[in-house]
């Protein structure tokens, strides 16, 4: 039973999107020696790349949008190539020789990170609005008590 999933959908996307003819060139590209890792997916809904595989397109193709390669949600392509500068850590002190794990980490926390700091800009706005609102109520609330406070001096004096 061929049954094919999303991912292999976005593969075959990948091969289209940068000039590639099909998926044994894509195969080549990523460095394998058969298309079959890729053909595997292709055999059932729920087939999920490795993180090796998912490391290799990060490598083969540097303006992938990993989110979308992963999740389908977005582009192809990142917006802007430079957005992972943004969130890098400085000097890469952390990666290791060789570690790809790390740098594909650091992509994809880069890559999120852009996704949802303008939602998390607009939370700290709505707080903030949030915050002037209650303390606004509070104000009013002790302005009520001194007029009461004085409305009832009054009657007894």
């Amino acid at each position: 039973m061929n049954i094919k999933s999303n991912i292999f959908e976005r593969i075959s996307k990948i091969a289209d999107h940068y000039g590639l003819e099909g998926i044994p060139e894509l195969a080549e590209k990523l460095g394998y020696n058969s298309p079959e890792k890729l053909y595997r997916l292709n055999r059932s809904e729920t087939a999920r790349p490795s993180f090796d595989m998912i490391s290799d397109f990060a490598s083969a193709f540097d303006t992938l949008n990993l989110r979308w390669f992963i999740t389908g949600k977005g582009s192809i392509e990142k917006i802007n190539t430079n957005e992972f500068d943004k969130a890098a850590e400085p000097g890469d002190q952390y990666q290791t020789s060789g570690s790809k794990e790390v740098g594909l980490f650091k992509l994809l926390a880069a890559e999120l990170f852009n996704e949802l700091e303008p939602r998390l800009k607009n939370y700290d706005k709505k707080l903030e609005e949030l915050h002037d609102r209650i303390s606004l109520k509070e104000e009013i609330e002790d302005l009520k008590s001194e007029i009461s406070n004085k409305g009832a001096a009054k009657t007894k004096g």
